[in-house]
């Protein structure tokens, strides 16, 4: 006798079936539409309300890059995220745009550093 199709289901739907069976979550179901073609497309959906982000400290840019590039990604991977600058905020950096500007800022910091250890009096420091 042959089975059904709505009866047979694979070994890998039962056990993902065993798995959610603890979880009392609602099945998501996506809506369908038939397009003008007959294509079927997916509907949207209603938006989920956002997390409140407000209490989450927002990071640094050069923090941001000096992560991914420690990382060894490219300065174009990194470009593809999407910086801007306060000049121009409605375009983003290109990978040259950012290069540039993440060399100038290291070099900005290192010599910022550098001044300020350099200007610690020496009967400060501490001699053994």
């Amino acid at each position: 006798m042959a089975r059904s199709g709505v009866d047979q289901r694979t070994g890998a739907s039962k056990k993902a079936e065993a798995d959610l069976e603890g979880e009392t979550r609602p099945r998501q179901v996506m809506p369908w539409a038939r397009s003008v073609h007959g294509a079927a497309t997916v509907t949207r959906l209603s938006k989920r309300p956002r997390p409140e982000l407000a209490g989450l400290p927002v990071p640094n840019m050069f923090e941001v890059v000096m992560f991914f590039r420690a990382r060894g990604d490219s300065y174009a991977r990194i470009a593809s995220i999407g910086f801007w600058s306060n000049a121009n905020p409605g375009k983003a950096l290109t990978a040259r745009e950012l290069k540039v500007w993440f060399e100038g800022e290291l070099k900005r910091r290192v010599a910022k550093s550098s001044a300020a250890k350099s200007s610690v009096p020496r009967s400060a420091s501490k001699r053994p």
